[in-house]
């Protein structure tokens, strides 16, 4: 399943085989009642199950590189949670002059296209808790079962580092991976794991293996590398700056779209009639 920038597909619980890019199908909303988190009680695993209980705000920016969705990107943001949930997030194509705004402010999402001229609006589903603390298990057929958390901010593609919960189920099977020590990434200690891809994931992200350098203290991606069997990197992230909880520019969060932009809303009421 390819992964694609989706407007308003926040969270989900989703039954996969061997999840690759996307789990952004067959989903139903869902978020966690964990809250005021003890986090160092907590595994590097449920802290990226987690993540967005451990900060209040977070901004920063990465580069992203994946080379079976040729993507190579540049993605700014700023994440609110808590009581006031937002997010901007801007994204730019390193090799087009293609520019994504994405904006939420915790009730509705805007994606602007500069490029084109337009923008598409959608309503956020409300959040629900979870209806189990167990994030993963296995359904009667043998096939995985993935509960993934919504994100109240709408943190789109930038989720990827903020609240990594697709990278953390790629740990539930110890024996896949290992934590092999500890590194500073921009002034932060990051547990480093390292850990092989099953066939499916391998052929999907044309990678054997893979290792993540994760924040120690909130479980946010810092760094992550895909290496196929000669060592070549086709998959990658990389924070190139991150700060945590000193605030963000609130301005960032509120939705104005340009006048005369084409508006390219999907019309949900209209569709299921």
């Amino acid at each position: 399943m390819k992964k694609k920038w989706l407007i308003g597909v926040t969270a989900a619980v989703i039954v996969v085989s061997g999840s690759a890019y996307g789990t952004f199908a067959n989903y139903s909303v869902s978020s966690s009642s964990l809250n005021k988190v003890n986090a160092a009680s907590l595994s590097i695993q449920e802290k990226m199950l987690n993540s967005i209980d451990l900060y209040e705000n977070v901004k920063g920016s990465y580069h992203v590189y994946m080379e079976p969705l040729k993507q190579d990107s540049i993605v700014e943001f700023n994440i609110q949670q808590g009581k006031n949930p937002g997010s901007y997030v801007k994204i730019k194509n390193k090799n087009e002059s293609a520019v994504t705004e994405v904006i939420s402010d915790g009730v509705n999402q805007v994606s602007l296209n500069e490029q084109e001229k337009s923008f598409s609006k959608v309503k956020l589903p409300k959040i629900k808790s979870l209806s189990s603390e167990k994030r993963s298990y296995k359904d009667a057929e043998g096939k995985p079962v993935y509960i993934h958390r919504q994100d109240p901010a709408g943190s789109f593609a930038a989720h990827e580092v903020v609240f990594p919960q697709n990278y953390a189920f790629w740990l539930v099977d110890p024996a896949k991976y290992q934590i092999v020590g500890e590194e500073v990434i921009l002034g932060r200690s990051a547990t480093v794991i390292q850990g092989k891809l099953d066939s499916m994931m391998a052929e999907k992200h044309r990678a054997t293996e893979f290792k993540f350098w994760v924040d120690t203290q909130t479980g946010v991606m810092l760094k992550l590398e895909e290496k196929d069997q000669q060592g070549k990197i086709t998959n990658s992230i990389k924070v190139l700056s991150i700060e945590f909880d000193k605030g963000i520019d609130r301005e960032k969060l509120q939705i104005q779209v340009p006048a005369g932009w084409k508006d390219n809303s999907i019309q949900v009421e209209k569709k299921a009639k």
